[in-house]
């Protein structure tokens, strides 16, 4: 991954352990491995991957179909070629299909 593609507080999968970003560099973030830990750890960033989207991830998180945000979205949006809304029900998408891994928003 870029640092450009992180922030604070996302969640990456390092080693295949979840882990919020707590610091980044040009080279590396920094994580805590458990809740109320003071010392930092820190992951290369070629070791960190981004989390897949899952279905079980998204109703956990309230996602639904907001058509209203179509128009908007696709104005905000318009021309960048990494970013593909889809006004569907996630319900009926399969993640595997999607291969959505990550949103970015700069």
């Amino acid at each position: 991954m870029r640092p450009q593609e992180l922030r604070v507080g996302n969640l990456v999968n390092y080693n295949g352990e979840v882990v919020r970003v707590e610091q980044i560099t040009k080279k590396k973030i920094g994580y805590h491995r458990h809740k109320g830990e003071t010392r930092m750890n820190y992951a290369r960033l070629f070791e960190v991957e981004p989390i897949p989207i899952t279905e079980e991830l998204l109703k956990k998180n309230g996602f639904e179909i907001d058509q209203n945000l179509k128009p908007v979205l696709s104005e905000t949006l318009a021309g960048r070629d990494n970013i593909e809304i889809i006004f569907k029900d996630v319900m009926k998408i399969s993640m595997k299909d999607a291969q959505v891994y990550s949103f970015i928003f700069e």
